[in-house]
């Protein structure tokens, strides 16, 4: 103990809600903090945003797998900008995929790391935005697919053309245009993680790769976020406000996939776009509004959340329409900041999908969701909802698994809804996943897009025991004649149960009454409300 005190390495203790519950003199110090002070900070206080993400894409995973973390990371420290450290990273991990502790040594590197990144700046990046230039980032591609041969990992690049730069240069000067491509290479390097590459290609192009990915669904969740960066605000530029946007195309390399191929398909992508938006295809996203939350909440807010158990599940009935009783609970996730009325799910979960916070974030609901059922003295249902990140894992199956004993909840009651559009893209890919879930005598529940959907062939294999799906009609319209052939439909194809979402007035209940239906959920029944 005498040399943790003594020692100039940054080293601190946090718990299982992130509070810092011990720091030796050298963190203290950088932090501020007298000896003696109490430590009521939190990994919030101590972390800047892009921290957090490297956690939840990079730290967490090493945790899971019983491996410690070693790499660069921000702190912030007091009355300074944060400073860059070689940190390591130990921690224990519960059964349920909870962190207990975290324990990090850390060693300031600020003036190797500046002198490092002016040494590179100055042989081989773009001198206008300070981006790499073709040379890095061809190196870096060829590096990240020589890995991906190895590793099985996915590797993405996209082509970014500012649209319409040629008018700003000749009505407003090269130094308004040369403003836009500065902003917006600002934007591209705060859209990506901190491991992936941003490069000028020339002109008013970009190029952007993407490492280490582990699936699709997680490089179509990046690409939007690309895109939303890019799109939709204005800009200042030699004192006017310019409404500029980006064209982008992506191509995904897999084993075997060439730099030269991916340019070059990333390159045709974004010209496809390009044109899409000029002829006004009905492909062409010419509305972006609204689709990417660009103010409150951000990702790190939720990464926080999550971390303090701020977002937990409420509950609305699922109801057994032949008996007309409720027989199970729906987990809805809502985040209940201080202060504040909850936040429903609809406001942050897209800003985490595809992210290794929501991998986190199913965690977290699936065990408050299992040990609040062990609390009901009804013994009903419980269901939850996982993400595609969370189904494609082949270490899924274990994770609930350890959840179920560790709450003594019985498999049984625990129905898992699995979103149609990560069997549908990737049905090989989760195949043996799914029959592990389903082998641990749990509800699979099959979440569909809408009522005329066709499910995916791998209901074919029986995995699922229900479909879910939402009620197509409002309060206001008339009854849907489609309901009881649909209905009918999805019962054909092998589901003990069907279950309707949305469910709001009486003679929508009777509507799926009449067509056979078998539960239902919706304020027709309450609304979500906390478990207690």
């Amino acid at each position: 103990m005498a040399y943790v005190e003594q020692s100039s390495d940054l080293i601190g203790i946090t718990d299982d809600q992130g509070n810092l519950v011990y720091a030796n003199p050298a963190t203290r110090a950088l932090l501020g903090l007298g000896e003696g002070s109490e430590l009521e900070l939190t990994t919030a206080d101590l972390f800047p945003p892009e921290a957090f993400e490297t956690y939840f894409e990079q730290v967490r995973p090493a945790l899971l797998r019983g491996e410690p973390w070693q790499g660069y990371l921000p702190v912030n420290r007091e009355g300074g900008p944060p400073l860059e450290v070689w940190m390591t990273v130990v921690g224990d991990v519960g059964p349920g995929g909870e962190v207990r502790w975290l324990v990090t040594v850390a060693r300031d590197v600020t003036e190797w790391a500046q002198t490092r990144a002016e040494l590179s700046r100055l042989a081989a990046h773009d001198e206008l935005t300070g981006l790499a230039g073709r040379h890095l980032f061809t190196e870096n591609l060829r590096a990240a697919l020589a890995r991906a041969d190895r590793t099985g990992q996915l590797v993405a690049v996209a082509f970014v053309d500012i649209d319409d730069l040629k008018p700003i240069n000749d009505q407003l000067g090269h130094r308004a245009g040369d403003q836009v491509l500065i902003e917006m290479a600002a934007r591209l390097t705060r859209a990506v993680r901190p491991y992936d590459t941003v490069a000028r290609w020339g002109g008013d192009e970009f190029v952007v790769l993407l490492d280490n990915l582990d699936d699709e669904a997680e490089a179509a969740a990046l690409e939007a976020r690309i895109d939303a960066s890019l799109n939709g605000e204005t800009l200042q530029a030699h004192g006017h406000a310019l409404a500029v946007s980006a064209s982008l195309g992506m191509a995904l390399g897999r084993a075997g996939s060439t730099s030269e191929q991916l340019l070059h398909q990333a390159d045709a992508a974004m010209y496809e776009m390009k044109l899409d938006r000029r002829t006004g295809s009905p492909g062409a996203p010419d509305d972006r509004a609204g689709s990417h939350p660009r103010h409150e909440p951000t990702t790190h807010d939720v990464a926080v959340a999550v971390t303090q158990r701020a977002i937990v599940p409420y509950y609305q009935p699922v109801v057994d329409l032949r008996r007309g009783e409720e027989v199970g609970r729906q987990a809805l996730a809502r985040w209940t900041a201080p202060g504040e009325a909850p936040r429903a799910a609809a406001e942050f979960l897209d800003l985490v999908e595809g992210t290794g916070v929501s991998l986190s974030l199913d965690l977290a609901i699936l065990r408050d969701a299992a040990h609040d059922a062990m609390t009901w003295s009804d013994a009903l249902d419980v269901y939850v909802h996982v993400s595609s990140r969370f189904v494609m894992r082949p270490d899924a199956a274990t994770f609930v698994e350890e959840i179920l004993q560790r709450t003594g909840l019985h498999a049984g009651r625990l129905h898992l809804e699995i979103p149609e559009a990560a069997v549908g893209a990737r049905p090989s890919a989760i195949g043996a996943t799914l029959h592990a879930l389903h082998s641990l005598g749990l509800g699979l529940v099959l979440d569909a897009r809408g009522p005329g959907a066709a499910p995916p062939a791998a209901v074919d294999d029986h995995l699922f025991d229900e479909l879910r799906f939402r009620l197509p009609v409002g309060p206001q319209g008339g009854p849907d004649p489609d309901v009881r052939g649909t209905v009918a439909r999805l019962a054909s194809l092998g589901f003990r149960g069907i279950v309707a979402v949305g469910v709001e007035s009486a003679w929508q209940e009777e509507l799926l009454i009449d067509a056979g239906c078998d539960r239902a959920e919706g304020w027709r029944y309450g609304p979500a409300v906390p478990s207690a």
